[in-house]
């Protein structure tokens, strides 16, 4: 084997590893999704409560991103993935004891501080391992890698609360963590320590056009950061908390089918990801892939919420859904390109942040709508859920102003 291609198989081990970090984040951001009733039951909340007990886990993440991003930037990746590693397996078993609505929202709120350096980190692993003419795609790959955890919550989760509870789910959960900070400091490396491949990867670097690097521009990151925020909206709010509800009422005697259903968002979304970080690169065509991107998600999101249909077509919307939604990792790459190189940790931990915030905004709007509708003796009918659902649709609608400005420039 040549040494280059040794050097790439390395570059692979590390920044999949680091991954996995990111995909214990998603399982964990919307853990609760598939734990609503018992969840109401064992702690006494309402559907405001859980909306807001899902969102403390974004809010302290929201809160936490640029300080994230700093230290991304000034701290060894190894050591920090570890250390967030064991803090969130703390905050995984303190959830799992938990006996109070204050005590579950510390808990979230402490896994959503410890998992805010996350996805910077594997992006800079990235552009560390891998020529930067390849970042849009590999950005494609990490955001898959941490879909994946996203789609593995429903499908795994709901059948050990089935069998054994919420508390020991979480508890297994917390054991994750723990591997996960044992393969973190056994196999991540914060560099190449190959000189021949650090000096190709810096040799495709030169390879990228001039106008790849522009100054930083605050109206277009501005911009980019509404885009990802109006995009990722259906993934974190959707998919990550009331979509189960929604479909729930709609298929009763369906259980598992449902949570299986709303996995197909995070498995859209995990392949279209890196499918429109490819297409993009190839066609050299990054925001006229976001704004194709932005259209389709919002003609299937309309279909999946207000048509009525069998499961299996509703499968097929979540699916389409999720991919279309995946164009929002295309915004990493154009920020990469505005950013500057000794801050570029926090600028992009501010457009991951943006995109995440749609999730403690839109959560528990839904989660009031609802309440409010659910008024005297009135049972939830799908109308509610609808109208319900209707932030998220002009969320979307604001994503398409920001792409279409950034197209005129």
């Amino acid at each position: 084997m040549s040494r280059n291609a040794h050097g790439y198989l390395k570059a692979i081990l590390v920044c999949s590893t680091a991954c996995l970090f990111c995909a214990y984040q998603f399982m964990l951001q919307g853990a609760t999704a598939v734990m609503v009733p018992e969840l109401i039951a064992s702690l006494d909340l309402d559907l405001t409560d859980i909306g807001l007990l899902t969102s403390s886990f974004l809010y302290m993440y929201l809160l936490f991103q640029v300080p994230g991003g700093y230290v991304a930037d000034r701290f060894s990746a190894r050591k920090l993935l570890t250390f967030c590693s064991l803090v969130i397996a703390l905050a995984c078993f303190w959830f799992s004891q938990a006996n109070s609505m204050l005590e579950a929202c510390l808990a979230r709120g402490l896994m959503g501080i410890a998992t805010a350096p996350g996805i910077v980190v594997c992006l800079n692993l990235v552009a560390r391992w891998f020529p930067e003419r390849w970042f849009c795609a590999m950005a494609g790959l990490v955001e898959a890698f941490a879909l994946t955890g996203g789609a593995l919550g429903p499908l795994v989760l709901p059948r050990i609360i089935a069998s054994s509870g919420w508390r020991d789910a979480m508890i297994w959960v917390t054991l994750l963590g723990i591997v996960l900070a044992f393969l973190s400091w056994l196999l991540v490396r914060d560099k190449p320590s190959n000189i021949n491949q650090l000096e190709l990867a810096l040799q495709h670097s030169k390879e990228e056009p001039e106008e790849a690097h522009q100054p930083f521009n605050r109206r277009q990151y501005a911009w980019l950061c509404l885009f990802g925020f109006g995009l990722f909206a259906m993934i974190s709010t959707f998919a990550g908390l009331w979509g189960i509800p929604f479909l729930d009422l709609q298929f009763p005697s369906q259980d598992t089918g449902v949570a299986d259903t709303i996995s197909l968002v995070f498995i859209g979304a995990g392949l279209g990801a890196p499918l429109l970080g490819a297409v993009s690169s190839w066609l050299n065509k990054i925001r006229l892939t976001m704004l194709g991107s932005l259209i389709g998600a919002l003609i299937m999101s309309w279909l999946l919420i207000f048509c009525d249909c069998s499961l299996d077509v509703k499968a097929l919307m979540c699916f389409m859904v999720g991919f279309c939604c995946g164009g929002y990792m295309l915004v990493f790459s154009q920020v990469k390109k505005i950013g500057q190189s000794k801050s570029q940790g926090m600028v992009l931990a501010g457009a991951n942040g943006s995109m995440l915030l749609a999730g403690p905004v839109l959560q528990p709007v839904i989660g009031y709508i609802l309440h409010t509708r659910q008024s005297g003796e009135h049972v939830l009918s799908m109308v509610d859920y609808q109208m319900a659902f209707i932030p998220l649709l002009l969320a979307q609608l604001l994503a398409l102003v920001a792409i279409v400005s950034l197209l005129r420039k």
